[in-house]
């Protein structure tokens, strides 16, 4: 995750994977993360995924450092295997 250049960085998170779209899995959670409380910060997190997944999604806990419910982020990669069906 690369930081925006604004004041509205992320702080608390969940990321969660889906086979269907309708069951999720947290596979990573964050609270009050500083790592990235700053303008074109970069940093890298670990998820634990158990299988594969088609769906993949961001879900605000809280408000970020700015106090408010924005999400601003310059970039996101997700890294992984590709599995053909």
């Amino acid at each position: 995750i690369k930081s925006s250049n604004l004041n509205y960085h992320m702080k608390s998170w969940f990321l969660e994977s889906s086979k269907d779209g309708k069951m999720w899995e947290t596979i990573d959670h964050r609270e009050n993360c500083s790592t990235i409380k700053g303008k074109l910060i970069t940093a890298t997190f670990d998820a634990k995924m158990n299988d594969f997944c088609r769906f993949i999604r961001y879900r605000q806990a809280d408000t970020n450092w700015g106090d408010d419910y924005y999400l601003t982020i310059n970039s996101l990669e997700l890294y992984g295997s590709l599995k053909f069906i």
